[in-house]
């Protein structure tokens, strides 16, 4: 009977520390998917700004495609007139096409710099709550041995102890 005592509070010391290590898992895993929904938010917010700038991009992209029709059209009106003109105004014309599409390749280049960015960042942010979870397990771990440490024998442990007839 007394050793079935002894079974009974080391059930309970036991249950005890898997209750414990539960606890500390479960607050690890709540603190990992804070971080997550952070990084997915922020992830979010990235690529809400690049597509804004795809679309601007895109939305000027299409006025400089109709002023280059515009221009397009001047040009054959003056087709008739010598070729040492036309020769002048086609140079004109690519000076002029080379400044519309400065504007649009230093957009491609931020955008590119911004989606780098946001690979970035989510890699960052993924090693940072992988760096978290793994930290606090730890802890928890190195809790529960402590504690398993501190105390190898149940606090009412009988060995040692005698009986009436012993």
């Amino acid at each position: 009977m007394a050793s079935g005592a002894a079974m009974d509070v080391i059930k309970d010391e036991n249950a005890l520390l898997r209750n414990e290590l539960a606890k500390a898992r479960e607050a690890a895993e709540t603190a990992a998917k804070a971080e997550i929904a952070k990084v997915r938010e922020a992830a979010k917010a990235e690529v809400a700004e690049a597509r804004g700038l795809e679309l601007a991009a895109k939305a000027e992209l299409a006025k400089v495609r109709e002023a280059a029709k515009a221009e397009v059209a001047e040009i054959r009106k003056s087709e008739t007139a010598a070729k040492a003109e036309l020769a002048k105004v086609r140079k004109s014309q690519d000076a002029r096409l080379q400044e519309l599409i400065k504007p649009f390749q230093d957009w491609k280049a931020k955008l590119q710099s911004a989606t780098s960015k946001h690979a970035e960042y989510v890699s960052v942010l993924n090693n940072e709550v992988t760096d978290t979870f793994n930290s606090a397990l730890d802890t928890a771990t190195k809790s529960v041995a402590a504690v398993t440490t501190a105390n190898p024998k149940p606090p009412h442990s009988l060995s040692g102890m005698k009986t009436e007839r012993g």
